[in-house]
């Protein structure tokens, strides 16, 4: 599976560099992105083993919840657009037989809950000091 995880990372990588790279100067940008990637998978599998989780999955998931970050039109929803990068990436792969079904899963139930998140009216009041 180590070498399955290392394709994605690098699938991920080359993904985030090639879409981002009209804002590889700006300091959210892509490389931005990825390092925030890695501390997702980080703490990703760190949860995984503490919860007893499969971490191989949870780590894979993680790569791919923001490889869409540069290519959504909609922000929104680049769950969902993460999501078909991860199928398209995976169903072509011999390696590593991770549940598509399951990462397809979890982006809709993401991108479904942020929807209803961002739907809510918001007020905000200044905390006292």
């Amino acid at each position: 599976m180590k070498e399955g995880i290392i394709q994605i990372a690098n699938f991920v990588y080359e993904y985030l560099m090639k879409t981002g790279e009209k804002y590889s100067d700006d300091p959210w940008g892509p490389r931005y992105r990825w390092e925030h990637t890695l501390r997702v998978s980080y703490w990703a599998r760190r949860l995984a083993i503490d919860e007893g989780a499969d971490f191989e999955k949870c780590v894979v998931a993680a790569l791919f919840h923001d490889v869409s970050h540069f290519a959504s039109e909609d922000y929104r929803q680049h769950g969902v657009k993460s999501a078909e990068i991860a199928k398209d990436f995976l169903v072509k792969q011999t390696t590593p037989k991770i549940s598509l079904r399951m990462l397809l899963m979890l982006s809709k139930v993401m991108s479904e809950s942020l929807a209803q998140e961002l739907s809510k009216p918001r007020s905000f009041r200044m905390p006292t000091l």
